[in-house]
């Protein structure tokens, strides 16, 4: 996955929880990396930050909502993201303010409301928490396989927009409409939102 290393023990197994959970395959025109999740386990900190568990790296609870060519509703808690340089013990906060010219979006989550959902990209220019345009960029989220991309393709006449707000503690709002997937009906809109807890 381009420019995507997320940081886990070594030999860690997903464990899925209380808001379900995460994997992913290939997306139109990318090869997907197998992302590295951890197992987890119950703490008062999990409650705070509406559900997820902690474990020895820093993880995320996602919500998507997501309509078009796909449809998906639903939760699940996985792996945060973290760049190359990442050790297990990076904050939430250390990770929402990393600059290192680009910041990484990448996780994936098996059981979404059914459905295997995976997302990558980078954001860039990144220079700590704020709002920034995914427009143009190769952020794409794939549903079951099947891949959408925030890139414009003349030949499919498609002009998708994609926004990510990044909050302090790495809560993620990532909004997007008209990914473009294989032809021209093929689109989705809709969005991805998570809360990160600390490594425990």
């Amino acid at each position: 996955m381009k420019g995507s290393v997320l940081v886990a023990a070594a030999g860690a197994v997903l464990t899925l929880a209380a808001c379900s959970s995460g994997g992913g395959s290939s997306a139109a025109g990318h090869t997907l990396a197998a992302r590295r999740p951890a197992t987890f386990g119950a703490s008062s900190h999990a409650t705070a930050a509406g559900g997820c568990a902690p474990d020895v790296v820093a993880r995320i609870c996602l919500t998507a909502a997501i309509t078009g060519k796909a449809s998906v509703t639903g939760s699940a808690q996985t792996t945060a993201p973290a760049p190359p340089e990442a050790e297990p013990d990076w904050t939430c906060a250390k990770l929402a303010t990393f600059v290192n010219g680009d910041t990484d979006l990448g996780a994936s989550a098996n059981s979404v409301g059914g459905h295997a959902l995976q997302w990558d990209g980078t954001v860039p220019g990144f220079h700590g928490p704020g709002t920034y345009s995914l427009s143009g960029t190769e952020f794409y989220v794939t549903v079951d396989g099947v891949g959408y991309s925030a890139a414009k393709s003349e030949l499919l006449q498609s002009d998708p927009s994609a926004s990510v707000t990044i909050d302090p503690h790495f809560a993620v709002h990532i909004s997007f409409t008209d990914l473009q997937g294989q032809t021209t009906a093929d689109r989705i809109s809709g969005s991805l939102n998570w809360t990160c807890v600390d490594p425990e």
